[in-house]
């Protein structure tokens, strides 16, 4: 039943991943039509089928004879269903391979296919999961934690095979940009193992240098540390085959922003700042705030855990983010910009908490209430303003860098789609905030007026929602200042088609420069016949402003740059 549920998570996610692919890639990858996909379907889920039965049946026999212990009759019923998965799923797996090698071998188009692409990442993916699994399980005892047990070393070795027959078929029969789902979620899978273990490491190491948790060290002085230090192994090979060797050198494309943006950088920061919050916020109710005990060892009690966490977040932070630097060339990109303002958005999201907080805890004094937390109204300022001192230079630090290139290039930054999107994300959600909070907080209003229960109470009711009212209120302010600032811009920037379709030589400038000088959407197709012109910056400004269409195409010639008035409407 397990490898059943972890089939599933795995057929979920990777489904995701593939249909996004799908729907971006077209018809580019449609094979011969319909039919063959139907087909493809069904021969590749049986195939996953298939693999899956055999591998629980090798893997069962072999551990049976790894396991001398055991006795052979010992368990009949899974004697009996391993040796049937085997004797029928190893033929059966081999007439689908035949099968598909004939395939392979009349249709070209069958390697290209998002069927053939989704069986192999879903094998893959599971035979990686439960290597990692075995593997795990065989280092403790090698080292000495657990006891040896058959059933890893044979799922090891079943496993291993498949994972290793797959991942040749994936370099063999796929182009890398196809492959890259498989490697993005392989990289991550490595990255999560990695950074768990190294916290635990740390936490470790943490605990033994300023003698906290004692007892427990004493009791287990080494399983913590090498149990840690197997799983970062572990975890740190898989991290290295996917991305090392893959990940970091495949093609810049939109998922492999997305894997660095969001898991890598937004990730490792927002680890980073909680984990940071939760130290500082100990350190302060130490020396200032209401303690719940006043034996330093057990105040800190899951300080270690926080601080292992919060160096590993910035650790994972720093390296992507210098992953993004590294892919750019010098100029301002738009990359560059997402990184800044998803940096920006995850900083505003912790002073806007700290905010609140504090205004809940201002409210909370007033009313002499006890809090959520039950340590008192001041022990909530103090959250409030550790994530306050976290969060609030973060947003300060990219804000600023972000405000500052306006003087340097205005006109790229105004028209950047990352700071339209920022600014109306920010006026959405606060909106959307705003709304609830209001609603909730006229609704406390109301029920004790009408009960004839309005006092003091009712503030401390409608604390939280008044607290995000408030703070929404001044982001929202604020941001809508900084977004009518702009609007004089807007209203004397060049007005242009808002879709521009060239069709000529390959020139990513050309490219970047309309976009800047009509803040419309650019495509780019490539001639391949004779008499294909270049593209003159100057040529291509004059015949836009020229035009008076939404839509328009440039055909390069020879002779210079023509323009045609398009209609996209189906």
């Amino acid at each position: 039943m397990m490898i059943v549920g972890l089939l599933i998570n795995i057929l979920l996610i990777a489904g995701v991943i593939l249909g996004i692919r799908r729907l971006a890639g077209g018809s580019r990858r449609s094979g011969s039509g319909q039919g063959s996909s139907v087909r493809r379907f069904f021969q590749y889920v049986l195939c996953i089928g298939l693999v899956c039965v055999s591998a629980i049946g090798l893997s069962g026999l072999l551990a049976r004879l790894f396991n001398q212990s055991n006795v052979i009759s010992s368990n009949q019923v899974e004697l009996a269903r391993n040796v049937t998965f085997v004797v029928v799923g190893l033929p059966l797996c081999a007439v689908m391979f035949f099968w598909t090698r004939r395939k392979f071998q009349s249709d070209e188009n069958e390697s290209k296919s998002f069927e053939w692409d989704f069986y192999l990442t879903v094998i893959s993916l599971t035979a990686l999961v439960q290597c990692l699994v075995a593997l795990r399980d065989l280092l403790n005892w090698v080292v000495g934690v657990r006891d040896f047990n058959g059933t890893s070393l044979a799922n090891l070795l079943v496993w291993g095979a498949i994972w290793y027959v797959h991942w040749w078929l994936h370099n063999r029969f796929e182009v890398s940009t196809h492959a890259q789902g498989h490697h993005i979620i392989g990289a991550a899978i490595g990255l999560g193992i990695s950074a768990v273990a190294l916290s635990n490491l740390m936490r470790g190491l943490f605990d033994l240098l300023f003698q906290i948790n004692r007892n427990d060290l004493i009791v287990k002085a080494k399983d913590p540390f090498l149990e840690a230090t197997t799983l970062l192994l572990i975890g740190a090979l898989t991290w290295f085959i996917y991305w090392i060797r893959k990940c970091a050198r495949a093609e810049r494309n939109p998922l492999w922003f997305a894997y660095v943006l969001l898991l890598g950088v937004g990730g490792g920061l927002i680890a980073a700042v909680a984990a940071l919050s939760t130290v500082l916020y100990q350190v302060l109710v130490w020396f200032f705030g209401d303690t719940t005990s006043t034996v330093a060892s057990e105040h800190f009690k899951g300080t270690s855990t926080g601080l292992g966490a919060a160096l590993v977040g910035i650790l994972i932070w720093w390296y992507h983010q210098s992953a993004i630097k590294a892919s750019e060339s010098g100029k301002r990109t738009e990359i560059r910009r997402i990184y800044e303002y998803l940096m920006s958005a995850i900083g505003l999201f912790a002073s806007a908490v700290g905010l609140s907080m504090i205004l809940v805890s201002a409210m909370e004094a007033i009313t002499r209430k006890t809090v959520i937390t039950g340590t008192g109204a001041f022990n909530t300022l103090l959250a409030a303003i550790t994530v306050l001192i976290v969060g609030a230079p973060v947003w300060f630090i990219f804000w600023n860098s972000i405000q500052k290139s306006l003087s340097q290039t205005a006109k790229e930054e105004y028209n950047s789609p990352s700071r339209r999107v920022y600014l109306y994300v920010l006026f959405g959600i606060g909106g959307i905030a705003a709304v609830v909070t209001l609603l909730i907080g006229v609704f406390l209003v109301l029920d004790d007026v009408f009960s004839g229960n309005f006092a003091l109470e009712t503030l401390r009711r409608a604390r939280v929602a008044v607290a995000i009212l408030v703070s929404t209120a001044a982001i929202s302010a604020y941001h809508w200042s900084v977004f009518k600032s702009e609007q004089e811009f807007y209203q004397s920037r060049s007005v242009g088609p808002h879709f521009v379709l060239l069709v000529g030589p390959n020139d990513p400038e050309i490219v970047r420069v309309i976009k800047e000088h009509t803040g419309g959407r650019v495509e780019s197709w490539t001639r391949t016949d004779d008499g294909v012109g270049t593209w003159s910056q100057a040529e291509v400004i004059a015949a836009l402003d020229s035009m008076k269409n939404e839509s328009v195409m440039l055909l390069a010639k020879s002779d210079g740059v023509e323009v045609l008035p398009i209609n996209r409407a189906r």
